[in-house]
């Protein structure tokens, strides 16, 4: 496992237009989660201001809080320029499951969480809930099910992302067949295994049943994105809606909606 201790915890503060001010955080940033990390192997942890966490100020990261007063851990990617954008799939699945492994460590994670993504990072959301790391070739222990998992404008059919985009995102074709061709390989065959919007029904209920995937999906798709078309959030809510004992909530606000309104819509459909 990476060396978390090499980070330190330290005032930080996290701004949204939906607050009136900037709310003053404890964060430790930049966390390596897989060994010899580069600056997309990392994570950014977030906790609340309170007593408990203020005594972590300026001391190196060996645990995280798992008190009532903290928060659950945010996990987010360094975005710099970097050489490992090359990454080929399932390399981004493992690096997203070294985090996860970190995570575990660290704070003994259980499944009291909300696993979301967008766009790209949506298909990766999916993919780690709905399969198993072995589906995908990984020898890797699989985090704990999450209370639900959350799609924000995700991609989740790629041959559609090439082939089948309509009028109105014909344009992207080209730039979307080079994006998975190095994400993926050119050899659009290879892909099958990883397309949420392809799996296998009754394998995902399966895992639903013994508690390996959520009861509770969110497919968030706004009407206003530029990038990505309306079948993407379509062709997921078709297979899912086919899984017996998975509840699946499909929406259309935009992706910069608070939090409360998410977490309201995982309520509505059937969370706590």
């Amino acid at each position: 496992m990476a060396d978390s201790k090499k980070t330190i915890w330290q005032l930080a503060e996290i701004s949204s237009p939906h607050l009136p001010k900037p709310v003053e955080v404890i964060a430790a940033k930049d966390i390596p989660h897989t060994p010899s990390a580069n600056r997309l192997q990392t994570l950014h942890v977030y906790l609340p201001k309170n007593e408990n966490t203020l005594a972590l100020l300026n001391r190196s990261v060996a645990s995280i809080p798992t008190s009532a007063n903290s928060t659950s851990p945010q996990y987010q990617r360094d975005r710099h320029s970097n050489p490992s954008r090359e990454a080929r799939h399932p390399q981004h699945l493992r690096d997203v499951l070294s985090g996860f492994a970190l995570l575990w460590e660290l704070a003994s994670m259980d499944g009291s969480y909300v696993l979301t993504g967008h766009s790209a990072g949506a298909c990766l959301s999916m993919q780690l809930v709905l399969q198993a790391p072995e589906h995908f070739g990984l020898n890797v222990q699989a985090p704990p099910c999450p209370a639900g998992a959350a799609g924000l404008n995700g991609l989740y059919d790629l041959p559609a992302l090439v082939h089948g985009l309509g009028d109105s995102y014909a344009h992207l074709s080209a730039e979307y067949a080079s994006l998975q061709g190095q994400a993926f390989g050119t050899d659009e065959s290879a892909w099958a295994s990883a397309i949420p919007a392809l799996f296998d029904a009754r394998v995902i209920e399966g895992h639903v049943k013994v508690g390996k995937a959520p009861k509770l999906v969110l497919i968030n798709q706004s009407t206003e994105d530029q990038l990505v078309p309306m079948n993407q959030a379509e062709r997921l809510e078709a297979r899912s809606k086919g899984v017996k004992g998975m509840t699946v909530v499909r929406e259309g606000v935009m992706i910069w909606e608070t939090v409360s309104d998410v977490l309201a819509m995982l309520k509505e459909g059937g969370g706590d």
